[in-house]
């Protein structure tokens, strides 16, 4: 059963590695169209977590996936953004890549 929960994770992951590719190319048409994607799957994961669990071993692709995603993230907003990096680095603060705050649940 938590199949279908790792899937909407593992289908977010792929989608963010399709956003990276696209921003490394300046493609912000594909970008925000693959933004779309993953608000919609976003929102059907929400629905699934209710009532699916998984397992430890799954718990722990899961949390790999979210590491892998916040990373695209990371890197997508650095390319789009290159100032918020030179402004931290000014300000003495880490880098927006190293980062932990999630826009994913």
């Amino acid at each position: 059963m938590s199949n279908t929960l790792l899937h909407y994770y593992e289908s977010l992951a792929s989608s963010s590695k399709l956003m990276v590719g696209a921003a490394r190319e300046g493609d912000w048409n594909e970008v925000f169209r693959v933004e779309e994607i993953c608000s919609y799957l976003i929102a059907e994961l929400n629905a699934v977590q209710e009532w699916e669990s998984l397992t430890d071993q799954e718990e722990r692709r899961k949390r790999a996936l979210l590491r892998s995603i916040l990373a695209d993230d990371a890197e997508i907003r650095n390319l789009k953004e290159p100032w918020l990096s030179r402004l931290s680095s000014w300000l003495g603060m880490p880098p927006p890549s190293s980062t932990s705050q999630a826009p994913y649940h």
